[in-house]
């Protein structure tokens, strides 16, 4: 998706906080497509992550 910028964020476990993962899309996300496809599209990231 070249029009769509997605980052990825790893957080490490340490002492204090529990391993984590931000799956962050920009705000225009929403002017190229539907809020569903977006849905669909973060949800098999996630998928395909684990």
């Amino acid at each position: 998706m070249p029009r769509i910028p997605v980052e990825l964020i790893l957080w490490q476990k340490d002492d204090e906080f529990p391993a984590r993962a931000d799956l962050l899309l920009d705000s225009t996300c929403e002017i190229h497509l539907p809020v569903d496809i977006i849905w669909s599209i973060a949800m098999m990231s996630i998928l395909v992550m684990m």
